[in-house]
């Protein structure tokens, strides 16, 4: 990758946690002007420390009033916008998909999904208007394989997947590339969480993890976002509509 994305404008949700931290970070040190957006004020403060001079904007990715709310004051401080990445998720409860009940089904798809389209929604327009630019949806390897233990976050990172290769379609002709990567299990708050939740307690959990990975470990939040940087690059000029899989290998 060259400097292509020296002065570029990217909006990140989700970017209080490890791989929205981690992508920012990196798009820093690329000299991108940052819009960091989280629900939680500690946490995109810390991200903030690593990044200084982003816009920290306090924001639920589920509610339409904080989004458009949170575009508005994108757009006064950078009228264009050339990058999102829609990283804002949550892993959800280690329960089958019959046993969650109605309030966690809808917040799982609520933030998983919804969180993508709402960001999409609010700072697409820009990119259309200006004929140009690049999305990175978070998904997951889940999407791909399934889960027994998070069905029904697998099932919300299908509807991710789905509508990163729908928006690609859509937009391709106003020269907008939709992207989605797909972690696997990474070196995060995240996965300790559901190894925690598991049937099988953490160190097991994770041996068990470890074992169905061809490269034998866990990835880490700078390998996502290396990868995020890449497809938001110009050197993935030629490529849209893609689900990327960090997975060391699992669903090859």
């Amino acid at each position: 990758m060259n400097d292509s994305m020296n002065g570029k404008v990217a909006v990140i949700t989700g970017a209080g946690g490890d791989l929205g931290r981690e992508t920012a970070r990196m798009l820093h040190e690329r000299g991108c002007k940052l819009v960091l957006l989280d629900r939680s004020a500690s946490l995109l403060d810390l991200t903030s420390e690593v990044c200084p001079g982003a816009l920290p904007i306090v924001a639920d990715v589920t509610s339409t009033q904080d989004m458009s709310a949170a575009a508005r004051q994108a757009h006064q401080a950078y009228p264009k916008i050339d990058y999102l990445v829609a990283a804002a998720g949550i892993i959800g409860p280690v329960k089958s998909a019959i046993e969650l009940s109605e309030s966690e089904w809808d917040t799982l798809f609520n933030i998983n999904v919804k969180g993508c389209w709402l960001a999409c929604k609010e700072f697409m327009p820009s990119m259309i208007e200006n004929r140009a630019g690049a999305v990175v949806l978070f998904s997951s390897s889940a999407a791909v394989r399934g889960s027994r233990y998070l069905p029904a976050y697998a099932a919300s990172k299908g509807a991710v997947t789905t509508l990163t290769k729908s928006l690609a379609m859509s937009y391709a002709d106003h020269n907008i590339r939709v992207n989605c990567v797909c972690p696997g299990t990474i070196e995060s708050r995240m996965a300790t969480q559901s190894f925690e939740d598991s049937p099988e307690g953490l160190a097991e959990r994770e041996a068990t993890m470890k074992s169905v990975i061809p490269l034998g470990r866990f990835g880490t939040a700078a390998e996502v976002a290396a990868s995020v940087l890449f497809l938001l690059d110009d050197a993935s000029a030629f490529t849209t509509g893609v689900a990327l899989a960090i997975d060391g290998g699992r669903t090859a």
